[in-house]
């Protein structure tokens, strides 16, 4: 469970600091700490994040509400409350963002590590589970790990899974925004590949089982970012 990528939203500084030492601690790594709305979208378009440890009252016009609301919608990331807000009807309006779990704030090292440890597990739970998503008036269900790479012909992608494929009725970058940031990561304009399924890296081409694709300039430096993280975390295993 551990080099798991953690993104920390909360104002109060010196609480974001003792946060980010209880789980580097347990082995985690931080990608950020973000005090305000803008700044946790600038770290989730940047960085690969597996879970967000999220306080409610931030800077600015937006509150930790706000951004539960992106992560679910846009980024399909999980995140963790943590406030100090215990009346009912802030306690209802967290309910309906559906969250990971929730902690009473101060929070200590072995209560957030304990939960960090039970969430990852069930998000490793689910990922062998069908993902469902909706393609115009059809529920499609699809495992997204069983995906190895994906091709974009005008109005469709084709799914590569092992000697399978599918073909559904979609553009490339509709399809992925239906999956977490960097499950899928695009490499040139009509291909996108599953990273965790990748045999070798040869400068501008990568090799996917017995296929080779080309990888283009503008897309590089995210694939790469996304591969050191990837590393990052195979070391600290």
């Amino acid at each position: 469970m551990k080099g798991k990528n953690i993104l920390i939203v909360e104002d109060e500084v010196l609480i974001a600091a003792q946060i980010k030492l209880y789980i580097t601690r347990k082995g985690y790594h931080c990608v950020g700490m973000a005090t305000n709305y803008k700044k946790s979208m600038e770290i989730l378009e940047r960085q690969a994040v597996d879970l967000v440890l999220l306080d409610i009252n931030i800077l600015g016009d937006k509150s930790g509400i706000d951004i539960a609301r992106q992560l679910n919608e846009n980024y399909q990331i999980p995140f963790i409350y943590l406030t100090s807000y215990t009346d009912d009807e802030t306690i209802k309006e967290l309910v309906e963002t559906s969250p990971m779990a929730y902690l009473n704030k101060p929070v200590s090292e072995v209560g957030l590590n304990t939960t960090l440890d039970i969430a990852f597990k069930q998000i490793k739970q689910q990922n062998g589970q069908p993902h469902r998503i909706m393609i115009g008036k059809t529920q499609h269900q699809l495992v997204p790990d069983e995906i190895d790479y994906i091709l974009a012909d005008h109005v469709y992608v084709e799914l590569h899974m092992g000697g399978n494929k599918k073909t559904l009725r979609s553009s490339l970058t509709k399809f992925l925004e239906k999956f977490p940031a960097n499950k899928f990561i695009r490499i040139n304009r009509s291909t996108a590949i599953n990273p965790m399924k990748i045999k070798e890296l040869n400068g501008r081409k990568v090799k996917i089982g017995d296929q080779v694709f080309a990888i283009s300039s503008s897309y590089m430096e995210q694939l790469v970012d996304v591969l050191n993280i990837s590393e990052q975390k195979d070391g600290d295993s």
